[in-house]
């Protein structure tokens, strides 16, 4: 589907936002859908975020225990849900630049992150 494309289509992509403000509704296949994607994005070591799912979605995605990471995944992890996508790509940037080894500090002090896509934002 779609966001599997995205993850092939952006190979250097450290983090993906996805805006779900146009789903009304999910049912249980929408959470697994979504449980799906967090673990590819997992096996291909990016991280995923959403914004903007409304909250009967957000309660289907709680009960199917897709909002909160488990095990030890939950050990120092932030929430992957966020309200607004201004907050869900501001989060993903500083986590894509956390995760590159290879940044540097110009002399002005600011991150520059290697060449390639650190975020990559896709509607649901």
């Amino acid at each position: 589907d779609r966001m599997h494309q995205l993850l092939q289509q952006y190979p250097t992509t450290a983090c993906v936002v996805v805006h779900g403000g146009a789903v009304s509704h999910m049912d249980s296949t929408g959470a697994h859908a979504v449980e799906g994607f967090i673990k590819e994005c997992q096996r291909h070591e990016r991280e995923a975020f959403f914004a903007e799912f409304n909250g009967p979605c957000r309660d289907m995605l709680e009960r199917m225990g897709t909002c909160q990471p488990r095990g030890e995944e939950a050990a120092g992890k932030a929430n992957r849900f966020f309200l607004t996508l201004a907050a869900a790509v501001s989060f993903a940037a500083s986590a894509a630049a956390d995760r590159k080894p290879n940044n540097d500090k110009s002399a002005d002090g600011a991150d520059h992150l290697e060449e390639g896509h650190a975020v990559t934002a896709c509607e649901f």
